[in-house]
């Protein structure tokens, strides 16, 4: 404790300011309120000193005779804690008891703490956790129910004789609380932890907060003792890192196959100046060893800053790690995480007609549930590229993994439309970082000569995705609007079941991911090269099981000069933000901007079309059967139904001129029927359910209508006398489509998708064997043949399957591209990168489905021409960009 006198002084405000903060909590002043508020006081009161009394004996009969100030202290917050959830339920001995009990918790599980060497330097865990949790359970013990006050519904404690039920009550509570700020809390703390640390580090714990974070002078005390940790010898493993400068010298030991280093640590002053190092090692700081692991003089980190040179080592280092079992694996698992970002754009047009049901969607916001995703991917994909070269790549698409598996089963339980669209769209921001994170990341793993093939496989499972979607929704999704409607009277319907299964990927993706090791060439990048060496002996086992591993005849390159680590958290926070802003500047200075701009327009307009065309197919599929349903129409004409009961449902019929006298229609579904110029008397609908249906120009006389949908819109120029109506008030009035057609639905997409499969497995062979801007241009060549040669077409399946091969095409065009992308941008910047041009995709997509919705499926010339004049932006970056000289 720095200051006994201050740290009292702290404790006599806090427990006065409690004073006004429990009184608040009889809600008032009026209407006899200020009598249970001089009650919250004095029990408040009486509550810390029961606690403060018996802090300090536990303090003097702990330390043998002597008071420890901090115990006491602890020990009357703790008391204020526990008193604070009931502090005018209680009397006067009972509010003295649970402050005492509450302090007696809170300085034994201190005791605990430090036995188990729990960090938490203040025992705030105790004070708020321990003391609360008692706080809570003894309102059910103690608790005296407030005529006038409705605060525990007319029940007393367990000791006042009201039993075990509010003490059940408050106990659920406190559990519920303990689990859900246990989940919470270290949720939140990773995923900061993966951008932000959340603890210092060994060393920086050593030399203190106050030095590390805020350069107090009067850190240099604690230098004397740092000394013994100047120079020590540790056995490094996986996972093992510093914040401050170190160094490796050159050690290993082949026959185990450990890396061993002598870890030197540089402490260094404000400006950057070792302390204990001479002017004459300033001066000769640049002085080093060409050789691996070699220091400067003054000691500092050996660091390396062109990207060329590492690259190479990178390449080379990874060759001899070799490819097998290990990369295929690892695609397996990043391919997973991309089956999920399909299976976000795809599931939406299985979900649609069941939510319309079931949110009472209107037809504009129909096309939100596309667009939210869309949107949230866009967004994502720029977010997590960004945070991908500053965190990690396996760091940034875990987190995104998760952020979207969370959110994505939150929206397979919300109830209402808001919620739903919510976290849609954070299921989708989510999502949408994948696809840069997973490419890169796979491509950082895999030897040059393999690159393009194992990319190839992770395409191959992302637009498997696709048919992972559709598969399922053909087995829980409901293929009729009969289906639905029945569905929807379910408590968790079809739909949500189905959105709750699509998580299944996503899920498994994070599972594996668990195992895999960061990219060795981003911890190369930032200075971990023992780290870097470690996972690539990892590589090398999981590729062959027999033998050790050495990287032969290579050699880590020259040093650079010691980098300005931030000095403090609003620093290191406010670095950041501006290299992640930074790197997005930097895709567009003199070096990078023409392949930038070509990029990216090569993406935009790619997934424009090929988005736009997966609408549009869709939609020349279900008017094809919409015609063929039309034309099988029944047409019954001047027909008599007397004393007739329906109870089977009706599709797709045409009454003209026809009587029906005393009949009932009873549980059934009325489909696509119009009743023309018809006479009912005597009529009863009870429990019938309608689509598209119309009574025009007819009279209805005794006729009732019992629990049934129709309203006055189903009856056009009616004659109508004595009709009753009975039905419970609906919040919908909608005419839902019965013939949601997802059969034809599934058809068009798997026009696409499985081409897609085969054409990303083989862009990949291509990409290896006659290189990326070539495959690309041939593969963007053939689809703008076959888009030309959709326009010509008319039948259902040859549409389909042209466009659909066109579409598979494009995107393994794109495929080749994006890894040309990967090998042209240096490594602090590829991710930002594939990110930002994703991004575009996405934002085509969503125009292109605005567009394509709007075209004429009548004829598909307007479709194919618009195709053809977007596909000539990517084929035209296919030509004009070039592979990189060196593929690293």
């Amino acid at each position: 404790m720095g200051n006994t006198v201050i740290a009292f002084l702290g404790l006599f405000i806090l427990w006065w300011a409690w004073l006004a903060f429990n009184t608040a909590s009889s809600y008032g002043l009026s209407r006899g309120r200020w009598g249970f508020t001089i009650r919250a006081a004095v029990m408040t009161m009486l509550g810390s000193m029961g606690g403060g009394v018996l802090a300090c004996a536990f303090s003097i009969f702990d330390n043998k005779g002597k008071a420890y100030p901090f115990q006491i202290m602890n020990g009357v917050l703790a008391s204020l804690v526990s008193v604070t959830g009931g502090c005018y339920l209680y009397d006067s001995w009972s509010a003295v008891l649970t402050g005492a009990i509450g302090s007696l918790l809170c300085l034994l599980c201190m005791k605990l703490m430090d036995k188990f060497k729990i960090d938490d330097p203040l025992y705030a865990c105790t004070v708020h956790g321990v003391g609360g949790a008692w706080g809570l359970i003894s309102i059910g013990l103690f608790a005296v129910d407030p005529i006038s006050q409705p605060t525990t519904g007319g029940r007393s404690g367990l000791f006042l004789g009201g039993g075990f039920d509010l003490l059940k009550s408050q106990m659920a509570e406190a559990g519920t609380i303990l689990v859900w700020g246990l989940l919470t809390t270290w949720t939140l703390l990773w995923i900061i932890n993966q951008f932000v640390r959340v603890k210092l580090t060994p060393e920086e714990e050593a030399l203190g907060a106050d030095y590390v974070e805020h350069e107090v002078d009067h850190a240099r005390n604690a230098l004397e003792e740092m000394k013994p940790l100047w120079s020590r010898e540790v056995e490094l493993s996986d996972g093992l890192q510093y914040r401050l400068s170190s160094s490796v010298a050159s050690a290993r030991d082949l026959s185990s196959g450990m890396y061993k280093g002598n870890i030197n640590a540089a402490f260094t002053d404000g400006n950057g100046v070792p302390f204990g190092a001479s002017a004459k090692n300033d001066q000769t700081q640049g002085s080093h060893s060409t050789a691996r692991g070699s220091q400067s003089e003054s000691g500092e980190l050996i660091d390396y800053s062109d990207d060329v040179i590492l690259s190479q080592f990178h390449a080379d280092a990874i060759k001899q790690a070799g490819f097998g079992k290990f990369q295929l694996i690892a695609s397996i698992i990043s391919g997973l995480g991309l089956t999920g970002h399909a299976i976000q754009v795809y599931a939406v047009f299985y979900i649609i007609p069941s939510a319309e049901v079931e949110y009472c969607i209107l037809d504009t916001e129909k096309n939100w549930l596309g667009s939210i995703t869309l949107l949230g991917m866009a967004l994502g994909s720029l977010l997590w590229g960004g945070l991908a070269g500053r965190a990690g790549r396996r760091k940034s698409l875990l987190s995104c993994l998760a952020v979207c598996g969370v959110f994505s089963a939150i929206a397979a339980f919300m109830p209402t439309y808001g919620p739903f669209m919510m976290a849609r769209f954070c299921a989708a921001a989510g999502i949408g970082g994948v696809l840069p994170t997973a490419a890169v990341y796979l491509s950082e793993m895999t030897p040059v000569n393999y690159r393009a093939r194992i990319l190839g496989i992770l395409g191959a499972f992302g637009v498997a995705g696709g048919l992972v979607a559709g598969a399922l929704a053909t087995i829980t999704v409901p293929a009729t609007g009969q289906k639905v409607i029945l569905e929807n009277k379910e408590h968790f319907s079809a739909w949500h079941r189905y959105l709750l299964l699509s998580t299944l990927p996503t899920f498994a993706s994070i599972l594996g991911l668990f195992w895999l090791p960061e990219s060795p060439r981003y911890l190369l990048e930032n200075s971990r090269e023992v780290e870097a060496l470690t996972i690539y002996q990892k590589i090398y086992q999981s590729n062959r099981t027999r033998g050790g591993y050495s990287l032969t005849e290579l050699e880590l390159p020259g040093t650079r000069t010691h980098r300005n680590l931030p000095t403090s958290v609003l620093q290191e926070m406010a670095t950041s933000v501006m290299l992640f802003f930074g790197g997005f500047i930097q895709l567009f200075n003199k070096v990078n901007f023409k392949r930038t701009l070509l990029l990216f327009a090569a993406w935009s307009a790619t997934i424009f079309v090929y988005h736009g065309l997966t609408i549009y197919i869709a939609e020349f599929s279900k008017s094809t059967e919409s015609e063929n349903y039309y034309r099988n129409t029944i047409n019954k004409d001047n027909m008599s139904y007397e004393n007739t009961d329906f109870n089977k449902s009706i599709e797709n019929i045409v009454y003209t001129n026809c009587r029906f006298v005393n009949c009932t229609f009873r549980r059934m579904f009325i489909s696509h029927v119009s009743f023309n110029n018809c006479s009912f008397q005597d009529t009863e609908f009870t429990n019938v359910k309608t689509s598209r249906t119309q009574f025009k120009f007819s009279s209805l006389e005794d006729v009732g209508l019992i629990d049934t949908d129709l309203t006055e819109r189903h009856f056009v120029d009616c004659t109508m006398n004595n009709i009753t109506t009975l039905r419970l008030v609906s919040t919908c009035d909608r005419d839902f489509e019965y013939n949601i057609y997802l059969d034809s639905l599934w058809k068009s997409h798997f026009g696409a998708l499985l081409p897609g499969i085969i054409f990303m497995l083989m862009v990949g062979e291509g990409s290896h064997r006659f290189g990326r801007s070539r495959s690309a241009t041939l593969c963007f060549g053939f689809s703008i043949s076959l888009a030309i040669t959709f326009a010509f077409l008319h039948h259902e399946p040859q549409v389909i399957w042209t466009a659909g091969c066109a579409q598979a095409l494009a995107l393994a065009g794109i495929a080749a591209l994006t890894l040309l992308a990967i090998e042209s941008y240096t490594t602090s910047l590829r991710c930002t990168a594939v990110g930002f041009f994703v991004c575009g995709g996405h934002i085509g997509a969503l125009l292109g489905a605005l567009l394509y919705a709007a075209f004429p499926v009548t004829s598909s010339k307007v479709a194919a021409i618009v195709s053809t004049i977007f596909l000539s932006f990517p084929i035209s970056s296919a030509i004009i960009l070039k592979d990189p000289c060196l593929l690293l």
